[in-house]
C-alpha cells in the first residue's frame, strides 16, 4: 500500500504490532510528506 509517509508508518505499525502480521507479508510505501514539496525521503517501511 502507498500513502502519505506519516500515515503509512501508523498503518504499518498497527498491522505489525496490534495485528501481528508477518513483516514479509506486507509492502508499504510512504511516497510523500504532507506540506513538503518534492520530498526525496521515501519511507519504504523497512524495519
Amino acid at each position: 500500500m502507498g500513502a502519505e509517509a506519516a500515515v503509512i508508518r501508523r498503518i504499518r505499525s498497527h498491522l505489525l504490532v496490534e495485528r501481528s502480521f508477518d513483516p514479509a507479508s506486507i509492502v508499504t510505501r510512504g511516497y510523500w510528506k504532507q506540506g513538503v514539496p518534492n520530498n526525496p525521503d521515501h519511507d519504504f517501511g523497512e524495519d
